[in-house]
């Protein structure tokens, strides 16, 4: 069976609609996501096995735990903000709370790695766990309120951006450092500040989702690849993979 492929732009958003015989019509939003969610899922399970397997898999455990909810994230932000996103409204809208529920509950648990490597909180204790998981499920709750009420912009401002913002910056604080006070190799270290920098160009990417679109929408080869989300989703990837390499180069030395 033959199909033809519209490529289109609207809203700032880039939409691929396939026509199959008989006049269906499927469109999948920013189809240029799909690749980069599977990498990250290929990324978030090879990275947890390979952390909870390593002979210090002790002092990289939260991390794995991190690294597996990213591959999960992302392949629910795969069905919610492209496969699925013009289609099936319910269905969309649970992968969408799952999808933005975790990616603010990734953010909680990278600082308590952070303040686990500069000796602030103690993972093993029950205390800890209870915090950890009363904060997780406070997201969880108030992502179900955001899409119940409707209050996506406060929702956005607050468990997004908001959780976001305070807690990697602080990730990155407390882990310098942690970097310092330990004497992290150098190779290690060049990890981490990439970690750093992926993940603020993809924040900017977001904060910048105008500009983008404006620069760059009158070409939609172009803009398939250059938008808010696909900036987003690879630094996203970036950011992980190097965060996992820092992790590992780290531990390798006992640290």
């Amino acid at each position: 069976a033959s199909m033809d492929v519209v490529w289109s732009v609207a809203n700032c958003t880039v939409s691929a609609s396939v026509k199959l015989d008989g006049g269906n019509v499927y469109t999948v939003i920013n189809p240029v996501l799909v690749p980069w969610c599977f990498i990250a899922l290929y990324l978030g399970i090879s990275r947890f096995l390979f952390f909870r397997r390593a002979s210090f898999a002790n002092r990289s455990g939260l991390y794995a735990v991190c690294f597996l909810m990213f591959g999960v994230m992302m392949t629910n932000a795969m069905l919610a903000d492209s496969i699925l996103a013009d289609h099936w409204s319910w269905i969309r809208t649970v992968f969408s709370i799952v999808d933005v529920s975790l990616t603010s509950s990734i953010a909680v648990v990278i600082l308590c790695c952070g303040l686990y490597d500069g000796g602030i909180i103690d993972v093993a204790s029950l205390k800890t766990k209870l915090c950890i998981m009363a904060s997780i499920a406070a997201i969880w709750i108030g992502w179900i309120a955001t899409f119940y009420t409707n209050q996506f912009v406060v929702g956005f401002l607050v468990l997004y951006l908001g959780v976001i913002t305070v807690c990697c910056p602080t990730y990155l604080v407390v882990e310098l450092k942690y970097i310092r006070a330990n004497s992290v190799p150098r190779v290690a270290v060049d990890k981490f500040f990439l970690t750093g920098i992926s993940g603020a160009i993809g924040m900017m990417a977001m904060l910048a989702s105008k500009q983008l679109c404006a620069c760059f929408q009158n070409n939609i080869s172009m803009f398939a690849f250059i938008n808010s989300n696909s900036v987003w989703f690879v630094c996203s990837d970036l950011a992980i993979y190097y965060m996992a390499e820092y992790v590992r180069l780290r531990s390798q030395n006992n640290l």
